[in-house]
């Protein structure tokens, strides 16, 4: 796909399958650079789909996408320190479990899958989260929801960092 100097975003016949199940059904879409852009419909609608496959985190199974250019299939690399993603509450997608948005994050910013599981963990471990890991964020108390957001910046902010207890003593880099 030729690179694009208008758009930010285009896609032809985006669809993703999963077994019998269409989640997403060939979508058109142009995004211009320099829009804010927002998905919105019913639970089941596909938008997380759509958002996943776009960030390059989930395969493409139909059609054809670009991000500033980038083919999301063939160039994640390229794309993935371009673009920021975020869920509908602070940095923390109540969709998701507190392990799953910090996973995405980390290969967001480019870790593999057993980097960012690693890291996910730790921070999980960190900020006493862990029993809600695999639960989703909404079955968490909000003010747990300060915690996994504060985890999803330190992601974003450091890619070397020590948790040492649930206390936050953290190093960053070797400074305290």
């Amino acid at each position: 796909m030729e690179k694009s100097r208008e758009y930010a975003i285009e896609v032809r016949g985006l669809t993703k399958q999963f077994g019998d199940f269409k989640a997403v059904k060939k979508i058109d879409l142009n995004i211009e650079k320099g829009m804010v852009y927002g998905f919105l419909g019913p639970n089941g609608a596909g938008k997380t789909t759509t958002v996943r496959m776009l960030a390059t985190l989930l395969e493409i199974d139909g059609g054809t996408a670009t991000i500033f250019g980038y083919d999301v299939q063939t160039e994640p690399k390229k794309i993935r320190p371009r673009i920021a993603l975020t869920g509908q509450y602070s940095s923390v997608d109540e969709d998701l479990t507190g392990k799953e948005n910090l996973v995405m994050i980390c290969r967001l910013m480019g870790f593999s899958r057993k980097d960012s599981k690693k890291r996910a963990l730790d921070l999980l471990e960190a900020f006493g989260l862990f029993d809600a890991a695999n639960k989703q964020t909404n079955q968490a108390l909000l003010k747990r929801w300060a915690f996994l957001s504060f985890s999803i910046q330190l992601l974003e902010s450091f890619r070397k960092y020590t948790c040492e207890n649930r206390q936050m003593t953290i190093t960053f880099g070797g400074t305290k």
